[in-house]
Order: C-alpha cells, then sequence, then structure tokens
C-alpha cells in the first residue's frame, strides 16, 4: 500500500463528504473553495523525530532485512543535497 496514495484517497473521500451535505451561497462558495483546496481543514501529514527514544536499527537495516520498501533506503537519509546522497538514517 502507498501511504501518501492512501492519503490523497483518504482525503478526497472526507473532502466529498464533509461538502456533500452543505448548501453555499453562492456569493461565498469561491471562498470555502479556495479553503479547501488550499487544505485548511487537512494539514499535510507531520513526521517527527525525537533523540530522546532509544537508539534502534538504521533504514537500510531496516531495507536489507526486508521490513521497509527498497526506496526508502534512498528516501530516508539526513543530510541530502545537489552534491550529495547523505547519510544514513539510525530510527528511534
Amino acid at each position: 500500500m502507498n501511504i501518501v496514495k492512501f492519503r490523497d484517497r483518504l482525503v478526497a473521500e472526507y473532502a466529498q463528504i464533509s461538502t456533500s451535505f452543505t448548501k453555499i451561497a453562492a456569493d461565498i462558495k469561491s471562498a470555502v473553495d479556495r479553503e479547501y483546496a488550499n487544505q485548511r481543514y487537512w494539514p499535510v501529514p507531520l513526521i517527527q523525530l525525537n533523540a530522546n527514544y532509544r537508539c534502534d536499527k538504521t533504514v537500510q537495516a531496516l531495507v536489507r532485512d526486508g521490513v521497509l520498501h527498497p526506496g526508502c533506503d534512498e528516501f530516508v537519509r539526513v543530510g541530502k543535497d545537489p552534491g550529495s546522497g547523505g547519510s544514513g538514517l539510525t530510527l528511534h
């Protein structure tokens, strides 16, 4: 399952439900539509790191063990910039 696609589908279904039972007057409809389009009611997902937890495996080790998708090895790295692929990330 692709979690990003799942989240997008979930938001789209929620938007359809939450707007289906409301009739909005034409003079404010464009403002309400704009707020929905700007995702005011469902912010982007938040992922945080907290160094206070016990260190565990690296993302690369979890990829090697088959726990994480192989693409995570390239995607989940620290210190990435145009000249560097960054380094591995240890999970806590």
